[in-house]
């Protein structure tokens, strides 16, 4: 099981809650890139993103994983 740090949790409704900022987690509509060191932070939000994939996957397979906002 993936260790995962959640936001919000509703411990009796078993929802979590994650609040992804556009920047971190490489919004398709709002985030940009850096152009200062570029080379260092494209992988670092790449991985950003395969890990918010991994957590949606892993995360409540039944109900269809976290709430994102």
């Amino acid at each position: 099981m993936l260790r995962r740090k959640i936001d919000i949790a509703f411990t009796r409704a078993r929802l979590a809650i994650l609040v992804d900022g556009c920047f971190w987690h490489g919004c398709p509509e709002h985030a940009t890139s850096p152009k200062a060191n570029a080379e260092w932070w494209r992988p670092k939000l790449d991985r950003n993103v395969e890990r918010d994939r991994e957590t949606t996957h892993s995360c409540c397979p039944r109900a269809g994983g976290p709430c994102r906002f």
